[in-house]
């Protein structure tokens, strides 16, 4: 009986221990699959954030440059507007001055025409006195040598780079005075 339990047992301890064995190769077979896999899940993970975060900075990157487009756009829009504006004016303006101009030319040729007729010509034969230049000042000329010597004085007295600038600008005369002496000759 002793010997039937002995056998009874150790044949169950083997069918245990072959049994085990074999749970326990699955067992590891398993946690392989799984750590193998947590492995896989992981790179993946790691890969999606670093892909998350390259989208979040290709979204701000992205939304930076549609700021600066639609700041670009709203400037190029204003620009646009103000060019529109001042060509309205200049084109105002333009008709304006084409306007006072042909009526200065109109005004030139009925001159020409009053100074042409037969009677304004006879006027001007019997009226050749008339227009002679008595008498002429030149009292601008007299003043202006006089703030030349006053300045003169002062810009030697005190030394002063712009003030002796100012002399040397005033003795070289006018932006007129060429086409005046032209005149006079």
């Amino acid at each position: 009986i002793l010997k039937d339990m002995y056998d009874t047992f150790t044949l169950n301890l083997e069918e245990s221990s072959a049994t085990e064995a074999g749970k326990q190769g699955m067992y590891e077979d398993y946690m392989h699959s799984k750590i193998k896999e947590l492995t896989e899940l992981t790179d993946v993970l790691s890969k999606r954030e670093v892909s998350q975060s390259e989208a979040k900075k290709a979204l701000a990157m992205a939304q930076q440059e549609r700021e600066d487009a639609v700041e670009l756009l709203e400037g190029d829009m204003q620009f646009f507007t103000d060019t529109k504006a001042s060509c309205h004016r200049k084109a105002t303006d333009w008709a304006e001055r084409s306007r006072l101009r042909d009526e200065e030319l109109d005004g030139v040729k009925k001159a020409i025409e009053i100074l042409d007729s037969e009677d304004a010509k006879k006027l001007f034969e019997s009226a050749t006195s008339t227009f002679l230049q008595l008498s002429s000042s030149d009292s601008t000329a007299a003043r202006r040598a006089a703030v030349l010597k006053t300045l003169q004085d002062q810009a030697h007295r005190t030394h002063l780079s712009g003030l002796l600038a100012v002399v040397a600008r005033l003795r070289q005369g006018g932006q007129f005075d060429q086409v005046i002496a032209q005149i006079e000759k």
